[in-house]
């Protein structure tokens, strides 16, 4: 028999806490988006008839399973599916009023979805004078139901006065030593690992550093043998962590000791709530940490297309880092600092390519194949060429006669031409790169033009010039 979920006022109990884990357990989306190779076949085996996807066995009622479900597939995205889509009509299909239940609803939705709109109203109406939410209409600010809504307005993307005072409010919650708890129940982790993670969703909003790294080091104080007790707690644990943390080398160990849980049909406990939460675990194990600032790509012969395996890459800026492209041409910077950047990349027999970047929080900057131009080799020298030549004919526009002793400049640099009888003149070693040039002669208007030249190249630059009437 399925059960309608119950709608009672927030206590802190494992079913509880499980209905909070569904607005959590969801990561940064990065700009590949692609499905996780996460194994959801457990879950998919577990949709049934009415819609919902949950076992009878399940620690948590079918309302939050189900729910819980979605929000995974969401996380991997994987929301298309079937048993998703049959997911959202069963909790669309069953009354709820309490603010957890309506949170696990709009959590599930998609973010534009009308649901979320229409229902986001019915939340905001519950903050009380304090900053925090009640679990129903009238009803007293709690630490749980505050909690919920402030998730849902980060997943609506609302950041306002209620989102403002919804954090004061949880801020005002925390301990002495970094933790939250909800009334006298001993549960600090399960709840201090929620509330890290709702507040950790506005970390670019407010100044919030100081309260969650206070709260993952209580979290991390609490960890026993790799792990946080039961899966639950562990899952709940690891899912502050991985998002707060960006330099996740200490965690390792508990990585591993989590991954083993996983049995081997999928399932983490042969349940539906517990691999949902184990599964958004694991699919934020493979990915980076989502504040953390990468720069990558690859570097290319830009005639053949070749990978250029063994090429220089400098970065230098807000940090400077120096790597050598691996043998598919690869490179990969992480850890960066948010900041500007300048990036030099250098190959034998090639051109120096660089180019400028802005780094921001989170950026999982991708720049695709940098394609660097093969020198010309002097054939007196051997050497590789590294300047290019400029050379044309100016001609009196209104005529089209050539015109001699007109002064062709490369500007900023110490190099001019006089063109001949013929109005035809060459500079020659001029650098490679962006070249401005300047063409003037007495009595007629100058000319300018800029172009790029790459070593080796010859630039035509070939100006008409106006005559000026006296």
């Amino acid at each position: 028999m399925i059960h309608q979920p119950r709608e009672v006022a927030p206590r802190l109990t494992p079913s509880l806490l499980r209905f909070l884990a569904s607005l959590f357990l969801v990561f940064q989306s990065y700009s590949v988006i692609s499905q996780s190779s996460v194994d959801t076949r457990f879950l998919n085996a577990s949709g049934n008839a009415d819609g919902s996807i949950a076992l009878q066995s399940d620690v948590s009622w079918p309302y939050q399973s189900t729910a819980e479900a979605i929000i995974t597939y969401r996380a991997l995205n994987q929301s298309d599916s079937q048993v998703a889509a049959n997911g959202r009509a069963y909790l669309e299909s069953i009354s709820v009023n309490s603010t957890e239940n309506l949170s696990l609803r709009l959590l599930s939705s998609a973010p534009n979805s009308p649901v979320l709109n229409a229902t986001l109203a019915d939340i905001n109406r519950r903050q009380n004078d304090d900053g925090g939410v009640g679990a129903f209409d009238g009803f007293g600010s709690d630490l749980l139901s505050t909690t919920y809504a402030l998730r849902v307005l980060a997943h609506a993307g609302v950041a306002n006065d209620v989102s403002g005072r919804a954090v004061a409010y949880l801020l005002s919650k925390q301990n002495a030593e970094g933790s939250w708890s909800f009334q006298d129940n001993p549960n600090r982790i399960e709840t201090t690992a929620l509330v890290v993670d709702a507040l950790w969703l506005f970390r670019k909003q407010y100044l919030l550093s100081g309260a969650l790294t206070d709260g993952i080091t209580y979290l991390t104080s609490q960890r026993s043998a790799g792990l946080w007790g039961e899966t639950e707690a562990s899952a709940l644990a690891l899912s502050a962590i991985l998002n707060v943390e960006v330099d996740r080398s200490d965690y390792q160990t508990s990585f591993t000791h989590f991954s083993n849980l996983q049995r081997g049909n999928g399932s983490f406990e042969d349940d539906v709530y517990l691999t949902a939460l184990g599964l958004r675990v694991l699919d934020a194990i493979e990915k980076p940490a989502p504040d953390e600032i990468t720069l990558s790509g690859r570097v290319v012969d830009g005639d053949s297309g070749t990978v250029l395996a063994g090429a220089a890459i400098q970065l230098t800026g807000a940090s400077s880092v120096l790597l050598v492209a691996d043998g598919d041409g690869e490179f990969a910077f992480a850890n960066l600092p948010a900041g500007s950047y300048s990036l030099s990349v250098t190959s034998d027999g090639f051109g120096e390519l660089t180019l400028n970047t802005l780094l921001t929080l989170g950026a999982k900057a991708n720049l695709g194949d940098l394609q660097l131009s093969r020198l010309q080799i002097d054939p007196d020298t051997g050497d590789p060429v590294t300047t290019g030549i400029v050379r044309g004919t100016i001609t009196d526009r209104r005529t089209g006669a050539p015109l001699p002793n007109v002064v062709v400049t490369v500007l900023g640099a110490d190099l001019s031409a006089t063109t001949n009888q013929a109005g035809q003149y060459q500079l020659g070693a001029v650098p490679s790169g962006v070249v401005q040039l300047n063409a003037t002669a007495t009595g007629y208007g100058s000319a300018v033009g800029s172009a790029n030249l790459a070593a080796g190249q010859t630039l035509i630059f070939s100006p008409t010039l106006q005559e000026q009437v006296p």
